[in-house]
């Protein structure tokens, strides 16, 4: 499992910063930071895509 979880966040999400996103002082960061990474991985000029 932390293979997985290592795998997935530091190199399927490396050129995403959901961490700051995650980070932001907000009501909606966690918000934010999901619908981001989404955005992200769905995003067919991702490179891993």
């Amino acid at each position: 499992m932390r293979d997985l979880h290592d795998t997935i966040g530091n190199v399927i999400l490396a050129d995403h910063n959901w961490r700051g996103q995650l980070a932001a002082r907000s009501p909606r960061a966690y918000i934010n930071a999901v619908l981001g990474t989404v955005n992200y991985l769905r995003d067919v000029t991702s490179p891993l895509n």
